[in-house]
């Protein structure tokens, strides 16, 4: 009488199919990590400093930390902003 086994599509057979299936996927991370590294150090960092300094204050000479929005405020109300808006729509 010969016996026979019936296994799940989803189970496995293969002792340690698991820790494989786990390094497979950590791979894909590592080999994927030098691109995430150059996007977030040329790309990233560089948006969120810009950010950061449109809120700083300046004056003739140098631009110094203070959140303010006088910024923001010269820019959507310039008359030459809203004609390059209406252009460019």
């Amino acid at each position: 009488m010969s016996q026979t086994q019936t296994t799940s599509p989803g189970a496995s057979s293969a002792p340690g199919i698991s820790t494989k299936r786990f390094a497979a996927d950590r791979s894909h991370w590592l080999l994927a990590s030098p691109l995430v590294a150059v996007l977030a150090l040329f790309l990233i960092l560089p948006i969120a400093t810009i950010v950061v300094v449109s809120f700083w204050d300046y004056n003739e000479f140098n631009f110094f930390p203070a959140f303010v929005f006088e910024n923001y405020r010269y820019l959507l109300t310039s008359q030459v902003t809203l004609d390059t808006y209406l252009k460019t729509l």
